[in-house]
């Protein structure tokens, strides 16, 4: 498999949102076409556990629909984009789980919304709607103060 280093997240803007990470200035969500990373859902999630210290809860898409009681943790999903054509997956998009129920997340340098593609308010991510279809890589507590931020 592909060796991610840190795998970036300090690059990519729904990463960080996701993971309550305040990343400087708007950048582009990487891998991108100028690095040609590609990888699998397994790297990806070995990526978030192993190297980013998130602790995997669910990889059979069973969500809470509460966010954990310690102040200091919430729930993330991390997704793989769906390639067009036969494509290896190059991008990736992550969700977060708000106090109120809902989810929200930030693409690129776009804002923070609790809405899909089409308008809807996401408070379940099985019925929310997105331009590219999304590979379900795993569902994850993240923690302040455990994660490794480069």
């Amino acid at each position: 498999g592909n060796q991610l280093t840190t795998w970036q997240q300090s690059s990519s803007n729904c990463y960080n949102y996701a993971n309550n990470h305040k990343a400087s200035g708007a950048l582009p969500a990487v891998p991108g076409p100028n690095n040609k990373v590609s990888w699998t859902p397994d790297e990806m999630r070995h990526a978030a556990i192993v190297k980013d210290k998130l602790e995997l809860v669910s990889m059979d898409g069973h969500l809470p629909a509460v966010c954990p009681d310690d102040p200091k943790s919430h729930y993330v999903v991390i997704c793989l984009r769906d390639p067009i054509g036969n494509a290896a997956f190059t991008d990736f998009h992550c969700l977060r789980l708000d106090k109120d129920g809902r989810w929200s997340h930030k693409d690129g340098a776009g804002p923070v919304r609790q809405h899909d593609d089409i308008q809807n308010v996401i408070t379940d991510l099985r019925n929310a709607s997105f331009k590219l279809p999304l590979t379900f890589v795993g569902f994850f507590l993240s923690t302040k103060g455990r994660r490794r931020i480069s």
